[in-house]
């Protein structure tokens, strides 16, 4: 059943007699969902995720977490776990939406999807949303070498060591199909790598040739 936990169960040696199944002490969780088109969230209040489950109802909850497996208490856990939320209907058929408040989540993270059935204990979908640490870019380059591109990010969490590539819109960037565009950041004039978490202004140097122009949001 969807939304359930199942105890993982082996047997060494298969068919044979010698060796009896037992428990591992391990379980899995049947996920019910399909998809979760969120990949990306800011750190703040009222951020939509889209989950495609078939059977989710307004009772089904979803939390962002480290983790899904019980160990962390339930609420909110700075930098660990958003509240949890109720799914709500989005108008086609399996389609949900959460409001996650996420302004506790820690940017530059990856969060696990977690989601509880009615009458069933907390799992994890599978999915994973990231939290983003940038605030600002460059809205435009050309399709030339040697761009110029700027970000907004802050010091603590953006150095001199970070990449940045230009993925396809409607194309996920951990997917591997993504246009080879790197650059290596370097600070703007007179000022210092901190931690500081304020938004930080860096800029590098990207060659776009290989994209395509005309491209961009809606494209």
């Amino acid at each position: 059943l969807q939304g359930e936990y199942y105890v993982l169960c082996i047997d060494l040696d298969g068919y044979k007699t010698v060796s009896s199944a037992a428990e591992t002490l391990l379980s899995v969780y049947v996920s019910p969902v399909q998809d979760v088109s969120t990949r990306t969230v800011w750190k703040g209040l009222d951020q939509n995720v889209s989950v495609e489950c078939s059977n989710c109802t307004a009772s089904t909850k979803l939390t962002l977490s480290l983790k899904c497996d019980g160990s962390l208490p339930v609420g909110e856990i700075v930098g660990q776990q958003s509240l949890v939320v109720n799914l709500q209907e989005a108008g086609e058929d399996n389609m949900w939406f959460a409001v996650v408040d996420a302004k506790t989540l820690s940017e530059g993270k990856h969060y696990r999807v977690c989601l509880e059935m009615e009458m069933a204990s907390m799992g994890d979908t599978g999915f994973r949303i990231y939290v983003s640490p940038l605030y600002y870019v460059t809205p435009s380059v050309g399709d030339q070498q040697f761009q110029e591109i700027e970000i907004a990010c802050p010091s603590a969490l953006c150095s001199r060591s970070t990449e940045i590539r230009l993925a396809p819109l409607h194309e996920s960037c951990g997917n591997g199909n993504m246009d080879k565009v790197e650059t290596t950041w370097v600070t703007i004039e007179g000022q210092q790598e901190t931690q500081d978490l304020k938004p930080s202004r860096l800029r590098g140097g990207l060659d776009a040739s290989i994209l395509t122009a005309g491209r961009g949001r809606g494209a």
